[in-house]
Formats: C-alpha cells, sequence, structure tokens
C-alpha cells in the first residue's frame, strides 16, 4: 500500500472525502502556477483547437486559478466562439 492509498483509507476512516486523485502532481509546463494560468488566457484568445489536450491536462493542474483558465478556454475553443 502506497501513501496515497494509506492516506485514503485514513480519510475514509476518519469521515472525510479524499482528495482527487485524478489531479496531477507535478504540474505541466511552468513551475509558476500564474505563468501557466496566463498560458491558458493567451491560448483562449489567440489559440485553435489544436491546444485542446494540453488545456485539458491543465484542467486537472494542482492550483484552482489553472484548471478554471483552462476549463474556460478549452470551453471557448471547443465551442468555435
Amino acid at each position: 500500500m502506497d501513501a496515497t492509498e494509506r492516506f485514503a483509507k485514513a480519510t475514509a476512516a476518519a469521515g472525510r472525502r479524499a482528495p482527487r486523485a485524478r489531479r496531477q502532481a507535478t504540474p505541466v509546463g511552468d513551475e509558476l502556477a500564474r505563468h501557466r494560468q496566463w498560458a491558458c488566457d493567451l491560448a483562449e484568445t489567440f489559440s485553435g483547437t489544436e491546444i485542446l489536450p494540453l488545456l485539458l491536462q491543465l484542467s486537472l493542474d494542482l492550483d484552482g486559478h489553472v484548471r478554471k483558465a483552462a476549463s474556460r478556454a478549452a470551453l471557448t475553443l471547443s465551442s468555435g466562439e
């Protein structure tokens, strides 16, 4: 049993939910969250649908601001606005 499984088991025993396991442990791209957020904002404004796979990865980022920016950019690009 690794540390993640032990933590999930301990939180379940305490009556709490375990954190979302799908979030990335290491950031994609720059190590500063604000840089990843800016990249999402720029992609939303200036990119096409070819950047969607990276935005989907960033939508699982540890930082909530990055997740929100990536999700918003992915939605905007996929809707064709």
